[in-house]
């Protein structure tokens, strides 16, 4: 099972860095349980991001609310405050950027786990425009 998620992690780095071509470079943690899945280093002004990647199965999320560990998102809190949460189904790509408010949202448990909850309709939706915000953010010079 590790193997699989190793490997949807690797696809995505391969995605993005295709996409977003040579402005950045993107470093994937090493260790199997990292708070985040990959730093983003912009080679022009050496400004950073993190993200965390969930790979899910199912063309979309079937319900009304996203899940993220509520350890993790103490710990991004934390250590990594500039962080996207991405959910990656099969048709539909999610993606947040963590904020302090995260702190305040709905706890719950989901397999055994707290988890925060995070609401579909809160989220952004769609790969290309994240690769947007990402080639946007190549653009910056601070």
């Amino acid at each position: 099972m590790n193997s699989i998620l190793i490997d949807s992690e690797e696809v995505f780095k391969i995605q993005l860095l295709e996409d977003i071509g040579d402005r950045f470079m993107v470093f994937k943690s090493s260790h199997k349980y990292s708070v985040v899945d990959f730093i983003c280093v912009n080679k022009n002004n050496l400004r950073n991001f993190h993200i965390e990647h969930k790979k899910r199965s199912g063309e979309k999320c079937n319900f009304d609310t996203l899940y993220i560990g509520y350890d993790k998102v103490n710990k991004v809190e934390e250590y990594f405050k500039d962080t996207y949460y991405i959910w990656d189904f099969d048709n539909v790509f999610y993606w947040v950027k963590h904020t302090t408010d995260f702190l305040n949202r709905k706890t719950g448990y989901s397999n055994g786990s707290k988890v925060y909850h995070i609401l579909v309709s809160e989220v952004n939706i769609g790969y290309d425009k994240f690769v947007e915000l990402i080639n946007n953010l190549s653009n910056d010079r601070f």
